[in-house]
């Protein structure tokens, strides 16, 4: 492992320490009549932030532009992270979140970004 994912880690995770929290996802799966169920659980510890994301709302003759924000959760890969994937779910302050992607930071398979959709 080069300088540079070695840096990255030893940073994320040191702020994960002093900062990061425990959040669960849960898998889901499809039975026999292709209908989702839940299945095995998963913990991580990370780090909530939010992105900002741009919607642009048309007119006919104006634009304007609105924000979003993007939920997301930094966190170290390892077994468990690997195992999330798009899809699975996860309840904070009891609202509903999906897996929208996993972003490997760098591609040096050290540090991922979870990012999260609210479900409505």
């Amino acid at each position: 492992m080069s300088a540079t994912p070695l840096f990255l880690k030893n940073k994320v995770s040191r702020q994960i320490k002093s900062s990061g929290k425990e959040y669960e996802f849960i898998s889901v799966l499809k039975d026999d009549y292709n209908q989702p169920i839940t299945g095995d659980s998963v913990k991580i510890v990370g780090i909530w932030h939010e992105q900002n994301s741009f919607i642009s709302v048309q007119t006919t003759s104006a634009a304007s532009v609105q924000r979003k924000k993007s939920p997301m959760i930094l966190t170290l890969i390892d077994d468990n992270m690997k195992s999330i994937k798009q899809g699975d779910l996860i309840y904070i302050s009891d609202v509903k979140y999906t897996v929208s992607g996993i972003l490997d930071i760098g591609n040096y398979g050290v540090v991922a970004d979870i990012s999260l959709e609210m479900e409505v």
